[in-house]
């Protein structure tokens, strides 16, 4: 979802507030004038200042946490955040999903390029492979996400994929992260990996 920037006049600062938490997936910050009551939303001030900053502008950010007793870390890139989970045990693509699912999380996705700097940033230190939540499985050659059975789209197969890949090899389904490429590929989905788990954020305003 696009970052929002949105003017409302006329609004005490709850109300702004309330209107920003509505909108959650969109609105990470607003600010709020306490002369004029002007509420402006928008995902921009969690990263740079208000462009009409003064004295009477205040910056509010939204706080995001992960709310889990399992081992998730919020991890963010812009507007972006998640809770990643990076596992300790090595299991095959479908057994991994299936972990994900038990933890109340799924299997990482990567639809926007703020996704994948998260998750190479993650992995960028691990000698480990780990699946993430792509495969071909159902139909050959189109790859499509773990959570919601939607396509990847060209332009981010393009991001991901190291040169060459994926293989396309009939048996080699499912993409996993190869920490020798800081890239993905496509691999044989009983191979055992570690794998990457998500779950949505909690926010609090």
């Amino acid at each position: 979802m696009s970052p929002l920037n949105l003017t409302i006049s006329n609004l005490t600062l709850t109300r702004c507030a309330a209107h920003c938490d509505r909108s959650a997936e969109a609105c990470n910050s607003f600010t709020y004038n306490k002369q004029t009551q002007v509420c402006q939303l928008g995902a921009w001030a969690e990263q740079t200042p208000s462009p009409t900053s003064n004295a009477d502008n205040k910056v509010y950010t939204a706080q995001a946490f992960c709310t889990t007793s399992a081992n998730f870390t919020l991890a963010s890139n812009g507007s972006v955040s998640t809770c990643l989970y990076l596992s300790q045990e090595n299991l095959n693509y479908s057994d991994a999903s299936l972990a994900c699912k038990a933890l109340g999380a799924q299997m990482y996705t990567i639809r926007e390029m703020e996704k994948f700097h998260i998750i190479i940033k993650a992995l960028s230190k691990s000698k480990e492979n780990y699946w993430i939540g792509l495969s071909d499985v159902v139909s050959e050659g189109h790859y499509v996400w773990e959570d919601d059975g939607t396509e990847i789209t060209s332009e981010m197969k393009s991001a991901i994929f190291a040169s060459g890949m994926p293989y396309g090899y009939s048996f080699y389904d499912c993409i996993r992260y190869v920490y020798t490429w800081f890239m993905f590929g496509d691999h044989n989905c009983a191979n055992m990996y570690k794998f990457v788990c998500e779950k949505t954020p909690t926010r609090h305003m």
